[in-house]
């Protein structure tokens, strides 16, 4: 599987279901991180997701 935001966002939905913090991530940012924003009421969470750089450091071809 390739690395995409979309992945990405799945991912971080998942993760924050199973600490107990169901939240519909939204995109604030799309560069070289994903920043994702999970509106959590009362106390706003940022998601940041290494795309490219991460890749590169585990020796991963970038897409």
């Amino acid at each position: 599987m390739t690395p995409s935001a979309d992945a990405a966002i799945a991912e971080v939905r998942a993760l924050a279901a199973e600490l107990g913090v169901p939240a519909e991530p939204v995109v604030v940012a799309d560069r070289g991180n994903l920043v994702l924003l999970l509106d959590v009421p009362g106390e706003p969470l940022i998601a940041r997701v290494a795309m490219a750089t991460s890749l590169v450091r585990v020796g991963l071809p970038l897409p």
